[in-house]
């Protein structure tokens, strides 16, 4: 028997064929670890000893359930194919940022699953609790992390609970904890497209009949948003400027994109006629040589150490062409 991409193979065939063939040859790229292909089958496998220093050291530590005598594991990478040159390979593995799903699967042939991605902004880029005050909203942050019963924790903020509960990461627990919080005729809003079709939580429908909660699964916005927003621009009630927090040239846009996974701070901004090394808005050297990196500092300080017109303005008359 021989089965291509065994990891997306249906399970009961798999538990069927198994006991009824001789012999079984299957191939299969990196997946969910996590999946019953792994726990069933192909990590009850092991590796020729003298193959194992090829091996990845996560890899290895996967394959721990108990060996079935005769399971063999091999794990093959792009310099296994012959039909592949040294130029061929290399241009797949500069193709594919360092950091993503994409290449730990498929340069580095590691498992993994994508769970989303989190920006780590600094405090000058959040909204602070002062700033929401001024518009007339009591703001709190809570750090959940190290909290037992997030849901009596937070209740303390509302004894009724919450009319509206936004999540924002495909979690089951961070779901289940959203849906105890909410109030009466609460409404839990799912912002969070899983990558997985099978994601699921627990839900409660006692409350769904007797408090009248609801789900809804938004995945954009509607014109009536988009001109809410436009208003609260405009009116300087959100300050857009804090989401920018780089700027780059054309010709640093693709190492910028390799490297997202480990940048700190949220939006590039990529000036596609202009040579300019990736830089924090607020990190500007004031000793430049150049008096237009001078200018443009004094301009950004003058702006709260935020990206602004002015300054994009003054870059785009004074920054070099590409």
């Amino acid at each position: 028997m021989y089965l291509d991409e065994v990891n997306l193979a249906d399970m009961e065939f798999m538990r069927e064929v198994t006991h009824r063939c001789k012999y079984m040859m299957t191939t299969s790229n990196p997946d969910d670890p996590s999946l019953d292909i792994y726990k069933e089958f192909i990590n009850k496998s092991r590796p020729i000893p003298k193959y194992e220093k090829d091996y990845p050291t996560e890899l290895l530590k996967e394959l721990k359930e108990p060996h079935v005598k005769g399971w063999v594991h091999w794990y093959f990478t792009f310099y296994d194919n012959a039909a592949l040159t040294k130029e061929d390979i290399q241009e797949k593995i500069d193709a594919t940022p360092i950091g993503t799903k994409m290449y730990k699967n498929k340069i580095q042939g590691l498992r993994g699953k994508a769970t989303g991605l989190c920006f780590n902004l600094q405090p000058k880029n959040i909204i602070t609790v002062e700033e929401a005050k001024k518009n007339g909203v009591d703001l709190v942050y809570v750090n959940t992390r190290d909290i037992a019963d997030v849901n009596k924790e937070l209740r303390k903020y509302s004894e009724k609970g919450f009319d509206d509960v936004f999540i924002f990461a495909p979690n089951e627990e961070m779901v289940t904890y959203g849906v105890k919080m909410l109030a009466f005729d609460g409404c839990l809003n799912f912002f969070s497209g899983p990558a997985d079709q099978e994601f699921s939580s627990r839900v409660n429908f006692y409350n769904i009949h007797y408090n009248s909660t609801h789900f809804v699964g938004t995945s954009g916005g509607n014109t009536e948003d988009m001109k809410q927003s436009i208003e609260l621009i405009e009116s300087k009630t959100v300050n857009v400027a804090k989401i920018a927090t780089h700027i780059l040239g054309l010709d640093h846009a693709v190492e910028t994109t390799k490297a997202l996974p480990e940048l700190e701070g949220s939006k590039k901004i990529v000036y596609t006629h202009k040579k300019f090394p990736l830089t924090e808005v607020d990190k500007f050297d004031e000793n430049s040589d150049d008096e237009y990196i001078r200018e443009l500092k004094s301009i950004v300080e003058r702006n709260g150490n935020l990206w602004s017109a002015e300054a994009e303005r003054y870059f785009i008359q004074n920054a070099p062409e590409i």
